[in-house]
């Protein structure tokens, strides 16, 4: 053991600290390719391309695929662009980095403070979690144990490694931070005391269709903002050629041939079945303690740490908080895919193969751990309707953008984009007077940058391409647009301007109307909150106007009411009443307005918190140093920002995902 440990020495100063330490967790049990080893030596090849610095260190590629793989899941591939596609339209990619990052400077602080972790100290860790009768199982058993676990020794190690740097380095920049017994009192009555409500959330969408303006109020509130409406940005014209998907999507035929080829190359899992322990998160300050506690739920359940896992359906029955699956082992049942929905945590089942059992997964206010116990293929007649659509829609997407490649070519030497068209149809054999033709002109209103044009909406890489036309009559490439493919051509351009109000009416009836509302909305609310002198009576005006009563019973402070964000002002308002009062006020939570009323007061007991105090204490100072230690490190990334020392070089990010917009069909 001595041996292989002192191999560490050559590889201290690498230390990854997963995502402010809430990742940490994750990486241990996370199989992941090493960078280095403490039991032995090798060279596998790894992207070592430099996405970031901090302070002069560097985040490289690798990193960040690996990083990258967790959120993906172990069925997800980092290859298949529309993985890559779903993690980047979620802001995953940004999320990640900004975890580097952090553990990037969590390692710089660590060693400047001296507080990295020892080879004694991962020694001890080591022999602590894996004995038996209080003595270590032994360097064999200890890598057999995370080999059938689907890990390896070298990545266990060093997020180990991380792990109690991160507890030394949380530790004494957290040490001062203390709690009064009145703090703690004072928490535990703010968590425990509940409410009954009516209430009722007036926002601008109720009113809003209500609303009508002349053209003289509108010209009126046009006047008045006048600068608002200001053209500040250059604008273009530009005509298109616009060569429609869906309809070359009629013209295309798909053999059976291609359909079963399809079908035999993709994953046609439709329903697998699942079982599950549920862990609740009460309070937001209980996060870290659940997902402790369905960490440790997860070790047993793979036999981390022991050598020996624990039976999925025993752990369920005695720990899950789901009461109706708990009693069948956390078995939930049959569960049908929805592609729709890939964070559902049951949806995670089609990831993971028979027999596997999940990291603990956060959805929602709870935390899961599931374990996949079968699953069902469908048969190539089932599967027909689908892959028939699917392989319309790349087929179709593949002509058409072969047709925009020749109408671009005929558009560069015929240069009159009219002509194109109706050359292109007519080789297309679409007749002369069809009303659906597949190349059609189409021309966009002046537009700037931000601005959303007709058929197309806010699209940046249009903008783009357009303003590279430089003269008028310049033809850009070939973009793909919503529905197709589209071939710019610049008609005309006209810099800043004080803009008439014809040509901004649309914008001023947006705006003027959206003003409007949010007024009408909060007059609605104050008559409510003014007329109401009781659950009841604000039950009955509300209705009266129109208005949706909700209810919600047992409410504590931290948590939203339905279709309202949390809010502390909300909270102090409606925990300010006594039962049988209104609030007097509406309060206004972004641009809602909400009017609330206690049906039912409970008060926290007391005699209870007497009770729990050394734990509530325990963790009411937790949930302080947690928040005491994240300040810490944003001060810290503050400063290096400020001094130009973090740098992230997109151009290597963009390489990472490619340009997805070509390789994938809309």
């Amino acid at each position: 053991m001595l041996r292989f440990l002192s191999q560490r020495r050559r590889s201290r100063n690498i230390i990854l600290i997963g995502f402010c330490g809430l990742m940490v967790l994750s990486l241990i049990t996370f199989f992941s390719v090493p960078n280095n080893r403490l039991f032995g030596s090798g060279v596998i090849a790894r992207d070592t391309s430099v996405l970031a610095e901090v302070d002069g260190r560097e985040i490289t590629v690798a990193d960040f695929k690996d990083r990258l793989q967790l959120f993906a899941g172990r069925g997800g591939s980092l290859q298949d662009p529309a993985t890559l596609m779903s993690l980047r339209m979620r802001g995953v990619d940004k999320t990640v980095l900004d975890g580097l990052i952090q553990q990037k400077i969590m390692e710089i602080e660590a060693e400047r403070l001296g507080l990295t972790a020892t080879l004694d100290e991962l020694r001890e860790r080591i022999r602590r979690n894996f004995s038996e009768d209080g003595k270590f199982i032994g360097e064999e058993k200890y890598k057999r144990a995370l080999v059938r676990n689907g890990q390896n020794w070298q990545s266990y190690e060093k997020a180990l490694s991380q792990s109690i740097t991160l507890e030394k380095l949380r530790g004494l920049i957290t040490s001062a931070v203390q709690v009064s017994p009145q703090e703690v009192e004072e928490d535990y009555k703010r968590k425990n005391t509940s409410v009954d409500l009516t209430y009722v959330v007036v926002q601008p969408g109720d009113v809003r269709d209500k609303v009508t303006l002349s053209d003289e109020e509108l010209r009126s509130y046009f006047e008045k903002n006048k600068e608002k409406f200001r053209i500040n940005a250059n604008q273009r014209q530009v005509d298109y050629l616009f060569i429609s998907q869906e309809r070359v999507g009629k013209t295309v035929d798909v053999s059976d041939e291609e359909l079963k080829k399809r079908y035999d190359s993709t994953d046609q899992i439709t329903e697998a079945r699942v079982a599950r322990i549920m862990l609740r998160v009460l309070t937001p300050a209980d996060d870290d303690t659940v997902r402790q506690k369905a960490q440790e739920l997860v070790n047993r359940a793979k036999g981390i740490g022991s050598g020996k896992a624990e039976d999925f359906a025993a752990l369920a029955r005695g720990n899950s908080q789901d009461t109706t699956t708990a009693k069948k082992g956390g078995e939930v049942g049959w569960v049908k895919r929805d592609r729709n929905r890939p964070n559902d945590h049951l949806q995670r089942a089609f990831s993971m193969n028979v027999g596997e059992i999940s990291d603990p997964i956060k959805d929602g206010s709870n935390y899961y751990i599931i374990k996949v116990l079968d699953k069902k293929k469908q048969t190539f007649e089932e599967a027909r309707a689908s892959l028939l659509v699917s392989a319309r829609n790349d087929l179709s997407y593949k002509k058409a953008s072969q047709i925009a490649d020749e109408a671009r070519q005929m558009f560069l030497n015929l240069k009159d984009i009219h002509k194109v068209a109706a050359e292109m149809n007519k080789k297309l054999n679409v007749p002369e007077d069809s009303k659906e033709k597949i190349v059609e002109v189409r021309r966009t209103p002046f537009f700037s940058e931000g601005d959303s044009i007709p058929d197309i909406g806010s699209m940046q890489a249009f903008e783009e391409a357009t303003a590279a036309l430089k003269n008028k009559g310049d033809i850009g490439v070939k973009l793909g647009v919503p529905g197709g493919f589209a071939i710019p051509q610049l008609v005309d351009t006209r810099g800043p301007h004080d803009a008439e109000f014809e040509e901004v009416k649309s914008k001023v009836e947006l705006e003027a109307k959206n003003d409007k509302a949010a007024q009408v909305a909060e007059q609605r609310a104050r008559e409510l909150a003014s007329g109401a002198s009781s659950p009841d009576a604000l039950k009955s005006a509300a209705e009266a106007a129109g208005f949706k009563v909700e209810t919600r019973d047992g409410f504590k402070q931290g948590f939203g009411l339905t279709g309202v964000d949390i809010s502390p002002k909300l909270d102090a308002a409606i925990f300010a009443l006594k039962e049988g009062e209104v609030t007097r006020q509406p309060v206004k939570v972004k641009d809602k307005f909400v009017v609330a009323a206690v049906k039912k007061r409970t008060e926290a007991n007391l005699e209870e918190f007497n009770k729990q105090r050394d734990s509530l204490t325990e963790s009411f100072l937790a949930s302080k140093r947690n928040l005491f230690f994240e300040s810490y490190l944003s001060g810290i990334r503050k400063r290096l920002e400020e001094a130009g020392r973090i740098k992230i070089h997109e151009d290597v990010l963009a390489k990472v995902f490619g340009d997805l917009g070509e390789e994938s069909a809309p």
